[in-house]
């Protein structure tokens, strides 16, 4: 995920949908078996999670997602992140990039199994490349000589965003507020925009076809007391004080939609940032 509390706060708009597939054990065996992994001093990759220390970032950096707080920094040697439009630029390269993608996890794998692979984008990934990604997703114990069950795949998509706030929205105008919301509400609506999309990177997968795909994780728009809550991070971040004025005016300043009720943030928290110094 991206760091500072603007980013890990993006809405729909910005990541609107996390795919995670967890190439390992099924969920609640794999957090037992993190959990051991944690309190062993020889547990592989140096992999000890701190458990309470995510849930402590998660609490304070991720702003308003309540669907999402069941996920880690780029900084780690083994958390490796693709985007389509830096590494896999040319469709009529797709071939060569399916070989050298292989062997890119392949061999990350093989230095240590619970490596991470993030995959930004998949809106705009060529249709077909991500299925190569297939056989270190499968159920088998071993594929290519080596163990890849301990693997976590993480797939995140602009699409599905509209969908996803027009719902919020019919909602909240049921008088059924976005912390009632459940994946249940939401879940047909953008597995039929991400899956059956022609121009998406799922588009007639295998992984999709084969349901590789463990959990789906919407990102809900943000309303003003959530931007409110990224301004007020992102100036402790910054070691700036915070002033209820300058928190009300960066706020203010973001553009809510719909036009007449104006209750949920257009972009999110994604300019808080760069919105801060306007009004400091």
């Amino acid at each position: 995920m991206a760091s500072g509390a603007a980013a890990a706060a993006a809405p729909a708009l910005a990541l609107a949908l996390a795919l995670l597939a967890a190439a390992a054990r099924p969920a609640a065996a794999w957090d037992l078996w993190a959990l051991r992994c944690g309190f062993l001093e020889d547990c592989e990759c140096g992999f000890g999670p701190d458990l309470r220390g995510l849930e402590c970032d998660l609490a304070l950096n991720l702003v308003g997602q309540p669907l999402v707080r069941q996920q880690g920094g780029l900084q780690s040697p083994y958390v490796h992140q693709f985007s389509p439009i830096v590494h896999f630029p040319h469709a009529e390269r797709i071939e060569q990039y399916k070989e050298s993608l292989k062997r890119w996890i392949q061999g990350n794998l093989t230095k240590c199994g619970r490596s991470a692979f993030l995959f930004d984008e998949m809106d705009k990934m060529h249709p077909g490349l991500i299925d190569v990604i297939i056989p270190f997703l499968g159920p088998s114990w071993v594929v290519f000589g080596t163990n890849y069950r301990k693997a976590i795949f993480i797939f995140i998509s602009n699409a599905g965003g509209e969908q996803i706030n027009e719902m919020t929205l019919d909602l909240w105008r049921a008088r059924k507020d976005r912390e009632e919301i459940s994946l249940q509400d939401l879940e047909p609506a953008i597995s039929k925009a991400v899956f059956e999309n022609p121009q998406s990177g799922f588009w007639k997968s295998g992984i999709i076809n084969e349901h590789l795909i463990d959990f789906v994780v919407p990102f809900l728009p943000l309303k003003r007391h959530h931007v409110k809550q990224c301004v007020i991070s992102e100036l402790v971040q910054q070691g700036l004080e915070v002033r209820p004025g300058v928190v009300q005016e960066v706020a203010d300043s973001i553009p809510y939609f719909p036009e007449e009720e104006k209750i949920f943030s257009s972009t999110g928290c994604k300019t808080v940032t760069s919105r801060i110094s306007f009004f400091f």
